[in-house]
């Protein structure tokens, strides 16, 4: 398999996005609809909230499912700790992606998360769900976090919140990592490769009569 490849999103200006200065943001960039179940951190971080008053849960991506998202906009009802941006324009993402002390990722199941790897680029933290798309670019605990379940989650992120070196350390091995082996020179070498290698099959296969 060939890993896509990504490039550093640019950071245009300031913007709060509505985000009071002093918080701490857990930024969850997904689309609502079940795969990416986001249901889970506005469960999961609801007590922590609670007792942290300045732990922020940020939601950036529009409606697949309309279902699923009125759902979920029920639940934000009686959190106040969650902000929905809806739809984020991807011009902007840079810029969201630089407010975020903490990327996450919750889904089901993911190829190889774009998202994730956006934040990674750009030298943040992040802490995902432990599936194998996830796995594919996250080693626990060197260029990020994965988790099991609601308590491995709370656990993970009252450490990480916690200790400012630790998201440094985790988000400049996240950098260097994606730009090192997921840049899109890298992508089109790899394709380069692959596409020679089977030529001389073609070739072989052109003088089958």
């Amino acid at each position: 398999m060939v890993a896509q490849g990504v490039e550093p999103l640019p950071i245009v200006g300031v913007d709060s996005f509505g985000i009071r200065p002093d918080s701490f943001v857990l930024l969850l960039p997904a689309a609502l609809r079940p795969v990416k179940r986001v249901e889970f951190p506005l469960t999961s971080l609801s007590e922590l909230a609670k007792s942290d008053q300045s732990l922020q849960l940020v939601i950036a991506g529009g409606i697949i499912d309309n279902d699923y998202a009125a759902s979920i906009r029920n639940m934000l009802s009686d959190k106040p700790f969650v902000t929905w941006l809806g739809e984020v324009p991807h011009e902007r993402m840079g810029t969201l992606y630089e407010r975020a002390d903490l990327v996450l990722n919750c889904s089901l199941s993911e190829s190889m998360p774009n998202s994730l790897m956006e934040a990674m680029a750009l030298g943040r933290p992040v802490l995902a769900a432990n599936i194998s798309g996830n796995r594919s670019l996250i080693h626990n605990g060197i260029n990020g976090w994965l988790f099991d379940g609601e308590d491995d989650f709370r656990r993970m992120v009252l450490r990480i919140r916690k200790s400012a070196s630790l998201r440094k350390e985790a988000g400049r091995r996240a950098k260097e990592d994606i730009l090192t082996n997921f840049s899109p020179q890298t992508e089109a070498e790899s394709y380069l490769s692959l596409y020679q290698s089977l030529v001389p099959v073609t070739e072989r296969q052109g003088t089958v009569k």
